[in-house]
């Protein structure tokens, strides 16, 4: 993660290939991220990169509704399967997925997203939204429930065959993405690094990135979004 362009205030990983991000978030309180919809049967290949739409909604100023009617949905065909979160962390928050063609409003609660549809109940997603709110309802500051949801997401609890979802993959790969926390050296895949956003009710923000490879490495941003 760092701060970027335009004039620094879009915060987030940046593609350096193709210019998009998985998941960022702005000054003013924006933030948006994308999970790619895993059904190999329909990846095809020349398409753009779904990156782009989560750079394209922090970088355009404009709402969610209107990012997603007027620029998302009418190009849907020129991306694989992804679902996309967009809104505010001080306001509404949207999910909008190209293979079902909906937009999804996010209640307060917890919520859990992975390469599916908002709410799939894949077992990490239940642990993950378990987790959650055993961390956050326990309370603390946000350093200390940005570190409770870094160690929750380190996870690599292994479920039963006949929990696992059927998304096209061979048995053993869906197996090796089953946990929170992927480590799949046999596929040459695995996390590479577990993002925390905690957005206090003052307006305080804290995103962590902890990053695993060589040693790992962490880093801190703390900002303050005017309500």
């Amino acid at each position: 993660m760092s701060w970027w362009e335009p004039e620094g205030r879009v915060l987030g990983g940046l593609d350096l290939e193709a210019g998009g991000t998985w998941m960022g978030l702005t000054r003013e309180g924006s933030f948006g991220a994308l999970t790619n919809y895993r059904d190999p049967a329909s990846v095809r290949g020349g398409r753009r990169s779904r990156g782009l739409l989560v750079s394209g909604f922090l970088v355009g100023g404009v709402g969610a509704a209107q990012y997603f009617q007027k620029e998302v949905a009418p190009a849907s065909g020129d991306f694989n399967g992804y679902s996309m979160v967009a809104g505010s962390l001080y306001g509404e928050l949207l999910v909008y997925s190209n293979v079902s063609g909906e937009v999804v409003r996010v209640d307060a609660g917890y919520h859990g997203l992975s390469n599916a549809f908002l709410e799939t109940p894949w077992p990490k997603v239940e642990r993950g939204k378990s987790m959650m709110a055993t961390v956050v309802d326990a309370g603390g500051t946000a350093d200390e429930l940005a570190d409770g949801l870094i160690a929750g997401l380190q996870d690599v609890t292994v479920v039963d065959d006949v929990q696992l979802p059927s998304t096209g993959v061979p048995i053993e790969v869906e197996r090796a993405l089953a946990p929170i926390f992927i480590d799949a050296p046999f596929m040459g895949y695995g996390t590479r690094s577990s993002t925390v956003i905690v957005a206090g009710r003052g307006g305080e923000v804290l995103a962590v990135e902890r990053r695993w490879g060589e040693g790992g490495s962490e880093r801190r941003f703390r900002f303050n979004v005017a309500l």
